[in-house]
Parts: structure tokens; sequence; C-alpha cells
């Protein structure tokens, strides 16, 4: 028995809702599973829109991968990065 997760990069995502949020709600709720700060978005009554803005994941993957040796405490996923 053991614990499985998938962890990823979000480049693009699409929330719907059946009730109707205002903004504040909708930036709470997603914020909660992603920083919409890294997301150019938009938001209507029932769907909230993102794309990851231009550079964030350049900038950032060296950093997802040194999290993931952590995590998995497996220093071979660090070759992945390298290589790549």
């Amino acid at each position: 028995m053991g614990a499985f997760y998938i962890l990823g990069i979000v480049n693009k995502f699409e929330a719907k809702f059946t009730n109707p949020l205002d903004q504040v709600h909708w930036e709470q709720y997603i914020n909660e599973r992603l920083d919409l700060e890294q997301y150019t978005a938009t938001l209507t009554d029932f769907t909230v829109k993102g794309k990851l803005k231009e550079g964030i994941f350049k900038e950032n993957i060296k950093d997802f991968y040194k999290k993931l040796v952590e995590i998995t405490e497996d220093d071979n996923i660090a070759t992945y990065f390298e290589d790549s």
C-alpha cells in the first residue's frame, strides 16, 4: 500500500461553477489550487479561464525540479532537468 500523487504544471485551465460568484470569491476559490498571479485569467459569472503568463515556466522550472527532488528524495530526477 502506498500514496500516489500526480504533480505537474498547469499551462492553462478552465473552471466552471453552477452558481454565479463574484470576482473576489472566484479568486479565493481558485487560489486554493493555483496561484492566479501566475496566469492571465478572464472571469465571468460562471467560468474562469487562465493561461500561464509568458516566461513563468522558464523562470520557475529549475525550482520545480528542485522541489520534486526534495519531495521524492530521488536525486536521479535532477538528471531529467539537466539533460533537458
